[in-house]
């Protein structure tokens, strides 16, 4: 009997652990929702280990949430197979996670895991494994169906709604449309993924017709209809329903406000962004999203040094992306240097699209070694990382390093695309690489089934005309597929210069007259080829085409930073205050140019440095 009955001595003690541990959980749980980050969060694993809590069912599913957070998949893995018996709620942790990074068959493999093991799921599970289909073959969609069939499911306020949207997402707009019309009971939600079904596929008739039957309609749905509308650029529709509206949250404003912008009403967008009540971080993107988009970064930086003033909304990766675009347009490197700063003081320098926006500014801007580092020093990079960087050092004659990079990328096992071998082509430009630039063109087409494009045969004529081989990029350009642009023509009137090719330069300019026909710069350059072979009546009457051009033609302009400010300037400009000193410092430096030897040494250099 003694065996059975706790002395009052030996209950104190098993209460005393028993409050221990529900005290160390509890500490522990508070630890788990206020950690900040990765290093902290293995901290806390590590005293889970000690205590002998890694094992707990209780804490299993904060710690896998945890290293979801924090992108350790690793650690939500170990976590998730410490637990002996798994319970529905942990399964469903594991989903959501591997949803947000895109593992959609680990979440599949998991439920069939969770399925041999005789987990039952809840109305959370099947929206969560439904979710992972929608990038899978219709197939494998159906059969998570059937699943949620047998188990009851299909009816669920949640299931239904989320079969909906993987048939979307399938293009099955059938099969969604069958499962709406299954459903007994049809929430807002279900609405809601049938109409966004319709607009999927840009029939926003259909998707208004069923908007119009809905009875409850709350602003997820509103947004969505008025979202359609302002896709397809009717702006005015969009308004209407925007005024009809009766709970306007920061989202709808938002749609207004990228609808505005993307039909490049500037105006407008402006007028709603001062409008609005209440401003995020995605209502400051999109009015610098739509000066971007239209061009307008003096804008771009104006609005984001507004932003930084406010100091109610922080910016996110996107808005930097947006900025450094600006920042690359516009030469302006001292403010690409700001944000690269800013970016590491906030802990945003690791993000790829960040990194990619830093190596196309510097590389841009010409400071290639910056953007050397960036890439460097980025801990994940993606096809558009390799792809920046391969184009940055080709643009800045750095061949050999730009195909390195190129032959790294490939071993890496991650794949070229059409502007991978536009910057590796480019590279062999530069080098002079004849053989090389035909492999690897050969090799698109061959090895990754690239058809080439319009860039590619430019990039071909420009090697084989400056190696002199004219003959056999004129037969490039006439085998091309496609018809040849200015592009193509310019790359060839080009290397008739170098080479002093009379007449296949003028059946170059007569395409390009075709093509181009106010382009003063390549009359200019037929009229050197005419000189160098001196024909000099053709180069006057050359001379004088131009000069009835240029008097016609808005002046282009150019861009530079000079002290942080970025200066915009025309050819033969007067507008700036210092316009005498530039003029003469501009006149010192043409009379040193012509100073015996050191014209030969400039176009030695200028040979250097292709």
């Amino acid at each position: 009997m003694r065996k059975y009955v706790l002395t009052k001595h030996e209950a104190l003690l098993r209460r005393d652990r028993n409050l221990r541990r529900r005290t160390t959980e509890e500490t522990l749980t508070f630890l788990l929702e206020a950690c900040r980050s990765p290093q902290h969060l293995l901290q806390i694993q590590a005293i889970l280990v000690v205590h002998g809590l890694h094992h707990n069912p209780f804490l299993a599913p904060k710690i896998v949430a945890s290293s979801f957070r924090f992108e350790n998949l690793v650690l939500a893995r170990q976590a998730f197979d410490q637990i002996p018996v798994p319970q529905t709620l942990l399964y469903n942790v594991m989903f959501k996670g591997y949803n947000g990074a895109g593992l959609w068959q680990d979440t599949l493999a998991l439920f069939c895991q969770m399925r041999r093991n005789n987990v039952r799921p809840n109305q959370y599970t099947f929206p969560l494994v439904i979710k992972s289909c929608n990038t899978m073959c219709v197939a494998e969609g159906e059969e998570v169906h059937c699943v949620a069939l047998k188990s009851g499911f299909e009816e669920n306020d949640f299931a239904g709604p989320a079969l909906i949207n993987m048939y979307s997402s399938m293009g099955a707009v059938e099969s969604a449309q069958k499962m709406f019309a299954s459903m007994p009971v049809k929430n807002v939600v279900a609405w809601t993924a049938i109409i966004t079904t319709y607009l999927s596929i840009g029939d926003v008739h259909t998707s208004r017709k069923l908007f119009d039957q809905t009875v409850e309609r709350d602003v997820i749905l509103w947004n969505t209809i008025i979202s359609g509308y302002t896709r397809c650029g009717d702006m005015a529709t969009a308004m209407e329903l925007f005024a009809l509206v009766p709970y306007r949250d920061t989202i709808a404003w938002n749609t207004i406000l990228l609808g505005h912008a993307n039909v490049g009403d500037l105006e407008a967008c402006e007028r709603i962004f001062k409008e609005m009540p209440e401003r995020n971080v995605f209502s400051w993107n999109g009015l610098l999203g739509g000066y971007a988009h239209h061009a307008n970064y003096y804008k771009v930086l104006d609005a984001f040094n507004q932003m930084l003033e406010s100091h109610d909304v922080k910016p996110n990766d996107a808005t930097l992306v947006t900025v450094l675009s600006a920042c690359s347009k516009l030469g302006a490197l001292n403010w690409g240097r700001w944000i690269h700063v800013y970016a590491k003081s906030n802990n945003l320098h690791a993000n790829v699209y960040v990194g990619n926006g830093l190596i196309d500014m510097y590389a841009k801007c010409g400071c290639i070694e910056d953007a050397l580092h960036v890439f460097d020093a980025m801990p994940r990079k993606d096809l558009i990382t390799w792809n920046s960087m391969i184009g940055g050092l080709a643009m800045h004659g750095r061949g050999l390093k730009a195909l390195q990079l190129f032959d790294q990328m490939k071993s890496i096992g991650e794949k070229p695309d059409g502007i991978t071998f536009v910057g590796a082509l480019s590279a062999c430009v530069h080098m002079g690489l004849v053989e090389d630039g035909l492999m690897y063109f050969r090799s698109m087409s061959k090895d990754y089934d690239i058809v080439p494009w319009i860039e590619h045969y430019g990039c071909m004529v420009d090697l084989l005309g400056r190696a002199g081989l004219l003959t056999e990029a004129l037969g490039f350009i006439q085998k091309m597929p496609m018809e040849p642009d200015c592009v193509i023509w310019n790359a060839l009137l080009g290397a008739c210069q170098i080479h002093e090719d009379v007449a296949l330069a003028e059946l170059a300019m007569n395409q390009l007259m075709r093509l181009v026909p106010d382009d003063v710069t390549n009359y200019v350059v037929l009229s050197n080829i005419y000189g160098a072979n001196g024909r000099w009546k053709d180069v006057a009457r050359l001379k004088q085409i131009v000069k009835e051009k240029i008097a016609e033609k808005t002046p282009g302009c150019s861009l530079i930073e000079v002290n942080s400010e970025v200066v915009e300037f025309l050819s033969s400009d007067a507008r700036h205050w210092q316009t005498w000193k530039i003029y003469r410092v501009l006149e010192g430096l043409r009379k040193i140019s012509k100073l015996p030897g050191l014209e030969a040494e400039l176009e030695e250099l200028c040979r250097g440095h292709e």
